[in-house]
């Protein structure tokens, strides 16, 4: 992974929240897509009832620096039960999940797409 870049890439894609989200059931997406708002999970299942908008993990968790990137991709690896897409996403809203290090992201978009063995 390549610091330097993801820095550049977050920097020139304008928002103001982002977090690492690992895409579920197969769902491939570009850099440019809009994500579908989340689902809230009852006891490790999922409701039909959405959020406002899409979760992730928190690149802000505590301040972006790479300590805090490294924590955030090790969170996301409990929601990477298939080795599905992980992508960054931002958006410029968005309000604390009930997870740890969790944030929900009002009208979230794709900023950047890892290689799929990122959370390996």
């Amino acid at each position: 992974m390549n610091i330097e870049l993801l820095n550049e890439t977050l920097e020139n894609a304008g928002f103001n929240k982002y977090a690492i989200r690992v895409m579920t059931n197969g769902v491939i997406v570009s850099i440019g897509d809009d994500i579908d708002a989340s689902y809230v999970w009852v006891d490790g299942e999922t409701t039909d009832e959405q959020l406002e908008g899409t979760s992730g993990v928190d690149l802000e968790w505590d301040g972006w620096e790479i300590g805090c990137f490294e924590k955030a991709m090790a969170t996301a690896k409990d929601y990477d039960t298939e080795s599905n897409q992980v992508v960054i996403i931002g958006g410029f809203d968005g309000y604390e999940g009930n997870d740890v290090g969790e944030i929900v992201i009002y009208d979230a978009q794709v900023v950047y797409v890892f290689d799929t063995h990122a959370l390996s």
